[in-house]
């Protein structure tokens, strides 16, 4: 198998209980609806113009004469061959692809490429994306490629053949260097080479080329002869080396897929042990790992859970998708001492294994996660999810969970455990088959009002497995505050005495004084009222509870007469003012006159209203100097609302003349 995959961007990290009860048949989620191949897929391989390639042995794939290779295009769900009818592919099987320095390289068991220019090949050739030509890489190698990784700016070839280049001059040992324009043998210092038999897969991890196969032994031919590598070995750029700690080695059985994952290089194949010791007894040594091992470059660990770990039989390809490790192969179960049933593909999230449905009915060869997050299978199956498939299907590993939000307030709605938190409308695609908590949080100054939408209700927080598209829906609202009108004095009225108000809003009052009366104040204890000039009054930017008071007085009409009009220095200008009111004039009463140079006079005697409803006032100013001066006149008087005329009426100052006016001047 090749282990030169593309990882997809990593995604949300999701946990599943193995105690999940499924509602939804997870064997909707597999698709075999665009068809396949009438032979066995051995390899996958997305490429940068997000086509899928396959390699096997076949020689038709959804109704296109396509032989060895073909080409599917996963938007549009159509196959293709390389290049059209004219070149159809290889005239035998492929077992390894790769993607390197704009072309696609395949490799396996075949001679020449088909089609009316066919050229020679053995076993290995180019096929170049942009220019759609096929081109050999020298004489190509000896016998079968069965693996292809890119490592180091170079193209590295693994199989059974023993020679590479022209004539088949280079001896290479099962693994081999192209590196544009020629074969190169991984040599290391003592003249040794290579593996002592079949390799089926590499991986390119932490600057080293890993190897892995059915190899005993590997350095074969140096003088210091070749040593026990058990089915995985190290190339560092120089020299050959076994892996493993404390005298360790490899593995128990054969290795069939190498792939970087997570940081560590995970391997895949017919072994049930690693770090193998002839003889050895201590925990480092012969360490349980049923058919899935994982090496950090220091240590060995296994797929475990709980209650077990790995497969009940061999395991062919391991991709993953940043959330979670799928795994196929030829197993029925998994979770070795505490079995699973997954048929030949399942999944593993770090903590429990689960199944893709019912999976498939014969042996996976090859897996594919696009970039889209979509699971590709390839091998020899006819059945996947229960339906009719051709060596090929495709599983949707991951749905839409949608979280919308609503009402006028703000908040955060968090999804665990894959450590989501939205704080306006948001969409994830998470894993299917996990228990996912949704909570949510009010923001300043909202409340949450509670869950809806097709799986949560409530306003505690709601627990669900998903297993199929969900949309939540969250209202918050804003916090609302008391707005009371707590006391109103005199004759008239106010509406809305108690209202609720969101927090920064505003609010209104329409406030209606009876016959005769006027606002006197309206006041509040932390909002501010402001009359809006048509007998509502509002106030604005409400943050918390208000308290309003309102009281109404006794409205005045003041008339104001001068006794000249312009005033002469030195002679008293006399300000007679008659005040009238709707309801009655008081009899405390005061009125004041204000010149705008200062001078000023006051009248508070208490004159008896001539008929109740009018009472009279008269006082003196004696002016200084000359010009013109603009009076303020105010009345005021217990009960009443105060009158005044601001600045409206001038009182003109002369000194050369007299000049007697029966009327006062206003402007």
């Amino acid at each position: 198998m090749n282990a030169n995959r593309a990882r997809p961007a990593a995604a949300l990290a999701l946990v599943l209980s193995s105690a999940t009860v499924l509602a939804v048949d997870p064997d909707e989620r597999w698709d075999s609806s665009m068809g396949g191949c009438n032979g066995i897929i051995y390899e996958l391989l997305e490429g940068p113009d997000g086509l899928i390639y396959l390699g096997g042995s076949f020689t038709e794939c959804g109704g296109v004469n396509t032989r060895g290779v073909a080409v599917f295009d996963p938007a549009e769900d159509q196959w293709s061959s390389l290049g059209g009818e004219d070149t159809e592919g290889v005239n035998g099987a492929v077992y390894a692809l790769a993607y390197h320095d704009g072309g696609l390289y395949v490799g396996g068991l075949f001679a020449e490429t088909w089609g009316a220019d066919a050229i020679q090949v053995s076993r290995i050739a180019r096929w170049d994306l942009a220019n759609q030509t096929w081109s050999a890489l020298d004489d190509g190698v000896s016998s079968t490629v069965r693996a292809l990784v890119v490592h180091d700016g170079a193209l590295h070839a693994g199989g059974d053949f023993f020679w590479a280049g022209p004539d088949n001059e280079v001896e290479v040992h099962r693994v081999a260097r192209w590196d544009g324009e020629q074969w190169s043998a991984l040599i290391s210092p003592d003249d040794g080479r290579g593996v002592q038999s079949t390799v089926w897969a590499m991986a390119s991890y932490q600057g080293s080329l890993y190897v892995g196969g059915e190899f005993a032994g590997a350095n074969y031919g140096g003088t210091n002869s070749s040593f026990l590598a058990n089915y995985l070995v190290r190339w560092d750029g120089t020299q050959w080396s076994p892996v493993g700690v404390s005298d360790g080695a490899g593995v128990q059985s054969t290795v069939l897929e190498l792939a970087v994952i997570d940081g560590r290089l995970a391997l895949g194949g017919e072994f049930v042990s690693v770090n193998r010791l002839a003889g050895g007894s201590g925990p480092e040594h012969n360490i349980p790992a049923r058919h899935v091992a994982f090496w950090d470059g220091s240590e060995w660990s296994a797929m475990t859970t709980a209650t077990g770990e790995g497969t009940y039989h061999h395991v062919d390809s391991l991709v993953d998708d940043g959330d979670r490790i799928y795994v196929g192969g030829r197993f029925t179960a998994v979770n070795f001492d505490d079995s699973i049933a997954a048929a030949r593909v399942a999944w593993w999230d770090g903590e429990t294994f689960g199944a893709l449905g019912s999976g498939t009915d014969n042996p996976v060869r090859t897996l594919l996660i696009t970039g889209d997050g979509d699971l590709y299978a390839g091998g020899h199956f006819s059945e996947a999810g229960g339906q009719s498939a051709v060596q090929f299907a495709r599983y949707a590993t991951r749905g839409a969970l949608d979280i919308e939000f609503v009402g006028t307030g703000t908040g955060s709605v968090s999804v665990d455990p894959v450590g989501l938190v939205c704080t306006e409308d948001c969409s994830a695609d998470l894993s299917w088959d996990q228990e996912l908590v949704i909570t949510a949080t009010a923001g300043a100054f909202s409340s949450f009002a509670g869950f809806s939408g097709s799986v949560c209700s409530g306003t505690a927080p709601c627990s669900f497995n998903f297993e199929e598209a969900s949309t939540i829906i969250a209202q918050f609202d804003l916090v609302t505050h008391a707005v009371d009108v707590i006391s109103v004095v005199g004759d008239g009225s106010v509406s809305l005495m108690n209202q609720e108000i969101e927090h920064g809003a505003s609010v209104s009052w329409t406030v209606s004084p009876d016959a005769g009366w006027a606002v006197h104040e309206f006041v509040g204890d932390s909002c501010v009222p402001e009359d809006n000039g048509d007998g509502t009054w509002s106030a604005h930017d409400i943050t918390g509870p208000c308290s309003v008071q309102v009281e109404f007085r006794r409205d005045v009409v003041m008339n104001v007469q001068l006794s000249m009009n312009p005033g002469i220095i030195g002679v008293p200008v006399t300000y007679q003012v008659a005040v009238s009111g709707f309801v009655s004039v008081p009899e405390d009463g005061q009125v004041t006159v204000v010149a705008s140079t200062g001078e000023n006079c006051i009248d508070s005697t208490t004159p008896p209203p001539t008929d109740g409803m009018t009472a009279l006032y008269s006082c003196d100013i004696l002016y200084s100097g000359t010009g013109a001066r603009p009076l303020q006149i105010n009345f005021s008087g217990s009960g009443t609302h105060v009158a005044t005329e601001n600045s409206s009426i001038i009182q003109h100052i002369v000194s050369d003349e007299f000049i007697f006016h029966d009327r006062f001047e206003e402007q």
